[in-house]
């Protein structure tokens, strides 16, 4: 501790800056000096649920205009993880009428504008959701909605526009009331980061398909138009992540939108199918210093009815006809993950930060997409980085292979399982190759696979 203390004030305040929140409190009661320093870090991050407890703390900080001044982001979760989510609405006869949250909650927002210092906002919903009424859900879309409308509207007339913007758990369900939307255009037109962590309906084994829904095939496609467009001019990090795979089918197309600015880059869940997604990448290549890549796959063949209203990534042109799927329009995808890895070792000069492989942290905690963790991601090859398409099949066409329609001797109908591809030396090599570029280094096995949730 002496050899602690002995150091400058800007080097601990250095330190503080860069520890968990539990060690900063833990450090400030050490002595005075270090409780002195380390205040501004331990109220830098403020945590606000919908329970008195929890809005109590915030009035004490609100209470203090030293430490609200520290306040730079601030979590706003709709919901009280501690408990039974199906008990927090609803139990206060003045609560808010339009989502039943706690009064002291629903004020929250109008005094996000006492936070002098105000950088960063995080909104967290419930990862559950649905697009019917054939299941209860915690939080309704017509919840969400009430919910956005009053963030974007208290955002949108901060005397300081904050920076990052966060949405945890996002449903794959647009707002469309115009003042809702004007409100979000002009708070993301001066974003510096963006995260966008998208929840869908996930029935597993119920018998559909989760990916065919019209929710996930309307929103991802709209995406880049409605969210990405509005921030090209001032983004710097962008991080998506969804609990379906987008890009080819729910269709992803990113090719609309560009950002000069952009340092860093984080997908969860994206698959590659078509060498723009690569170029579009690379696009970015004079600015981008960090990749994250999170459970990406390349799908490499896909078979898939022909539905004018679900389109794929791919134009129609580059689907063909197969003798073993019939009534299904089919493709396959040369590139491989060391084409991939190769590219970004000469494309992205600046990179200086890259993981890819597998976040540990899928569904780990309330059965939800990883967030902020993409610095953690192990990296390494999981089994399903190479995929492909398998329309028809339950309970996720995604598969290892595909399965084959022959015709029987009989006349009838016989199912084959196709060949799957696992990851290659050449690709081992160009991921070690490229991770030794930026200062990483590791070790891959043939037989290592990253171990999936």
């Amino acid at each position: 501790m002496a050899g602690l203390l002995s150091l400058p004030t800007e080097i601990l305040d250095r330190f503080f800056s860069v520890i968990d929140l539990e060690t900063r409190k833990a450090l400030r009661l050490a002595n005075q000096r270090l409780s002195t320093i380390g205040q501004r870090w331990v109220f830098d991050t403020a945590v606000v649920s919908p329970t008195d407890a929890s809005c109590d703390r915030l009035d004490q900080i609100l209470e203090s205009t030293a430490l609200a001044s520290y306040v730079t982001k601030i979590y706003l979760n709709t919901w009280d993880l501690d408990n039974n989510v199906e008990d927090q609405y609803f139990d206060h006869e003045d609560a808010e009428e339009d989502t039943g949250l706690h009064p002291r909650f629903w004020s929250v927002f109008d005094h996000l504008k006492d936070f002098p210092r105000l950088q960063s906002v995080v909104l967290r919903f419930h990862p559950e959701c649905d697009e019917d009424e054939m299941y209860e859900v915690p939080q309704s879309s017509e919840f969400r909605s009430a919910v956005m409308a009053r963030t974007m509207a208290v955002l949108s007339s901060l005397p300081q526009p904050v920076q990052e913007l966060a949405l945890r758990d996002i449903e794959n369900v647009n707002v469309t009331d115009e003042d809702t939307v004007a409100n979000l255009q002009n708070v993301l037109g001066g974003l510096r980061s963006l995260r966008l962590n998208i929840t869908n309906v996930s029935r597993g084994m119920s018998g559909s398909s989760d990916y065919h829904r019209y929710a996930p095939q309307k929103f991802h496609a709209e995406l880049p138009s409605f969210w990405l467009k509005p921030t090209m001019s001032n983004l710097e990090n962008l991080t998506l992540y969804s609990s379906l795979y987008i890009g080819f089918f729910p269709i992803c197309d990113l090719r609309g939108v560009h950002f000069p600015r952009l340092k860093k880059l984080a997908l969860g869940n994206h698959t590659f199918i078509h060498d723009s997604q690569l170029q579009w990448i690379l696009s970015h290549g004079s600015t981008l210093i960090e990749l994250y890549m999170d459970d990406c796959a390349i799908v490499w063949e896909a078979g898939i009815y022909d539905r004018e209203a679900e389109p794929t990534l791919l134009p129609r042109e580059d689907l063909r006809t197969h003798p073993d799927l019939p009534d299904q329009l089919y493709t396959t995808y040369d590139k491989r993950w060391v084409d991939y890895f190769r590219a970004f070792e000469k494309g992205l000069p600046k990179l200086r930060h890259f993981r890819f492989g597998h976040s540990p942290y899928w569904w780990d905690e309330e059965d939800t997409t990883p967030f902020e963790r993409e610095t953690e991601i192990e990296i390494g090859f999981h089994e399903e980085c190479y995929t492909v398409f398998c329309d028809g099949f339950l309970p996720s066409e995604y598969m290892e292979h595909m399965i084959w329609r022959k015709e029987g001797e009989d006349g009838g109908r016989k199912y084959e399982d196709g060949k799957a591809v696992k990851p290659s030396a050449e690709d081992r090599h160009a991921l070690v190759e490229l991770c030794a570029k930026v200062g990483q280094t590791i070790t891959l096995h043939e037989e290592d696979f990253l171990g999936r949730c």
